[in-house]
């Protein structure tokens, strides 16, 4: 975790490379999150926006690229809105996934525990262990470090608040046929095929639109 100031600073990200050995992305060296981005994309990694709506969201430095996935939730809370159910640490409300994704930014989401190999991370965990707070599905070819990576880059990938929840959502319009969660469609209207199986019987499913509304 590269640790920047708070809002109105870098924030805090989490960076992901892609091999063992790489160079380490030192605040003292790289302190924007531009610059992050930037050095940590030339490794052939990225970087992830972490709990957005604490210290802060960093929007100038997005980069599709380099940051293909932001952080929705953690042991922290979840920042897909404001004063969500589930509870969050901070206030900054226009720092939160819907209104990031409002004025018109793009990526995929990812959940952590951000535990940092602790049972109890800052005393603030809402449950004593902290990977039951956030958990990331991709969808990967194999199980390997390369092909869990490159899911994460296309955004093949959702996240859950803990719960081991299945999911698949494919879409289809004139032109494409079954493109996979995370794709970039040009049409204006497609067909969706959701296959979802959750820990209960599902009670609702919604799909949220680019300025929130529920379609």
């Amino acid at each position: 975790e590269w640790t920047g100031r708070s809002y109105p600073g870098p924030g805090h990200k989490v960076v992901y490379l892609p091999h063992l050995g790489a160079d380490v992305v030192s605040r003292d060296d790289v302190s924007e999150g531009a610059a992050l981005v930037a050095r940590v994309r030339a490794q052939r990694g990225f970087a992830v926006p972490h709990h957005v709506g604490w210290t802060g969201a960093n929007e100038d430095a997005h980069d599709p690229e380099g940051q293909p996935v932001w952080e929705i939730c953690s042991c922290h809370g979840c920042y897909e809105s404001a004063g969500h159910a589930l509870g969050q640490r901070g206030e900054l409300r226009d720092q939160m996934i819907d209104a990031v994704l409002a004025r018109g930014h793009r990526f995929g989401f990812i959940a952590c525990s951000d535990g940092h190999g602790l049972l109890w991370h800052h005393g603030v965990a809402r449950k004593r262990d902290p990977f039951r707070t956030g958990l990331t599905a991709v969808q990967a070819e194999e199980r390997t470090r390369g092909a869990v990576l490159d899911a994460l880059r296309t955004r093949r990938c959702y996240a859950t608040s803990g719960a081991k929840i299945l999911l698949d959502v494919r879409a289809s319009t004139d032109v494409v046929r079954d493109a996979p969660m995370g794709s970039a469609l040009g049409a204006s209207r497609a067909r969706l095929r959701v296959i979802a199986h959750g820990t209960a019987p599902i009670r609702t499913l919604r799909l949220v639109g680019l300025r929130g509304e529920i379609l």
